[in-house]
C-alpha cells in the first residue's frame, strides 16, 4: 500500500479521498499531519479518530512509508550480533532493564487489515526494536 486511495480503503473510508486528493495530501506528507490538520480538513469526529489512530499507527512503523518499495516491510529479522566472548561458568550479578510495550491501536488495527499486513506491521516494529536494543 502506497498511496492514500488505497489507505484510505483499507480504513473503509473511501468516501474521504477526495478531499485528501484536493488538499494534496499524499502518503509521504501523511505522517506530518496534525490532529488539528484533520479538523480543518472538514472531517467529522469518528472518521478524524479513525484516520489520526491510524496515522499514529503509521509513525510507529515508519519502514510503511518506504517510498516506491514493492515491499516496504522488511521480511527479514535484524540479525543479532553474535559475542565472540565464550560464558564464564561464574555467575554475576547484572543490572537489567525490561521494557512492556503496548501498541497503541494495534487490536483495532488487527480487526481492520488483512492478518499477513499485520504480520508484517508487528515484524517491522520487532525488527526495528531488535536493531535499537542490540546496538544499547
Amino acid at each position: 500500500m502506497h498511496d492514500i486511495q488505497s489507505w484510505l480503503i483499507n480504513l473503509d473510508l473511501e468516501k474521504y479521498v477526495s478531499i485528501f486528493t484536493d488538499a494534496e495530501i499524499d502518503f509521504e506528507t501523511l505522517p506530518d499531519l496534525e490532529e488539528e490538520d484533520l479538523k480543518e480538513l472538514g472531517l467529522p469526529i469518528g472518521p478524524r479518530r479513525k484516520i489520526w489512530t491510524a496515522i499514529k499507527c503509521l509513525d510507529a512503523t515508519p519502514s510503511l512509508l518506504a517510498k516506491g518499495s514493492e515491499n516496504p516491510i522488511p521480511s527479514d529479522p535484524v540479525p543479532l550480533p553474535i559475542s565472540d566472548v565464550a560464558p564464564t561458568s561464574d555467575a554475576e550479578r547484572r543490572h537489567m532493564t525490561v521494557m512492556f510495550v503496548d501498541l497503541v491501536g494495534s487490536t483495532e488495527m488487527a480487526n481492520r487489515i488483512d492478518p499477513e499486513d499485520m504480520r508484517n506491521v508487528i515484524t517491522s516494529y520487532q525488527n526495528t526494536v531488535a536493531g535499537v536494543v542490540a546496538f544499547m
